[in-house]
């Protein structure tokens, strides 16, 4: 889903604001209130869950930054255990990104998986599975990886598949700074919400397409009305002035057209050049 990455284009807000509110007691009043009680891991209190989830990542967000935040701020309020947590994206380059974060050691502990090539979200990600840490302070296997992330006070890690687009790959990645924080039932929980918002995520990257699409159009539209008034063309002649600019100087239509809303200006057409009727 390398496109929606291009869709993330929102300034993230500092990770000190994403739990300014806390929505975990709101979510269990609303539970009681339709009178789930119980505890919070119970199938009823997780459908309860998922349903507020998903009523809230396909309503509430509209942009791939926000829905990005969501997700990892839904991630840490729904599974058990959980101290904080990112998206993690991985190119077959290895190159790691780290988004929306709500702590910024999720960054820090991405770095490390970039920089010594080994980690449970890169295992994750190529091998196509979920991968659960219990102790990083006793697991062998990502030995410079486990001994960095332990420095960072981190003991439990998972982390679960969220995407495939093309080269890139998403993962929904979970820490907890206690061990063996994550059980069978959490990774279940877990993969449960990577599904919900592997769906949100897709809804908002087309509706950004959409967005992005109509908002070309109309930069495309105003650009031929000027060349339409300067050159006195009509409508299909202006539309292949424009791209044959794009074509000769190697410009996005998109491009060519804003530069001349933005300058009033194009590379020099003579009036020979002009496409004939």
């Amino acid at each position: 889903m390398s496109s929606q990455l291009s869709g993330f284009d929102e300034a993230p807000r500092p990770v000190a604001e994403i739990h300014s509110v806390d929505h975990a007691d709101t979510k269990t009043s609303a539970a009681q209130g339709l009178g789930i009680e119980g505890d919070p891991g119970s199938p009823e209190y997780l459908s309860f869950q998922m349903a507020e989830l998903a009523r809230e990542l396909q309503s509430a967000h509209n942009s791939v930054a926000q829905t990005l935040e969501a997700i990892t701020t839904a991630a840490v309020q729904t599974v058990p255990g959980a101290d904080f947590a990112c998206v993690t994206v991985v190119s077959r380059k290895q190159d790691v990104q780290t988004i929306a974060p709500t702590d910024i050691r999720a960054e820090k502990i991405n770095a490390i998986q970039q920089s010594v090539g080994e980690g449970p979200c890169l295992q994750s990600l190529w091998e196509s599975a979920t991968v659960r840490v219990d102790d990083l302070d006793t697991d062998v296997r990502w030995p410079m990886f486990a001994l960095a992330a332990v420095d960072l006070g981190i003991r439990s890690m998972m982390t679960v598949r969220l995407y495939v687009e093309n080269t890139d790959l998403g993962a929904l990645s979970f820490y907890s700074e206690k061990p063996s924080a994550f059980t069978p039932e959490c990774e279940a929980v877990a993969v449960l919400l990577a599904t919900h918002a592997a769906v949100a995520l897709n809804t908002a990257e087309l509706e950004a397409n959409l967005t992005a699409a109509v908002d070309s159009r109309d930069v495309i539209g105003q650009a031929k009305g000027i060349l339409m008034e300067r050159y006195q063309l009509d409508s299909g002649r202006a539309f292949r002035l424009l791209v044959r600019v794009s074509q000769t100087t190697n410009v996005p239509l998109r491009e060519v057209a804003d530069g001349l809303l933005t300058t009033g200006e194009m590379p020099t057409v003579h009036r020979e050049e002009l496409p004939e009727a």
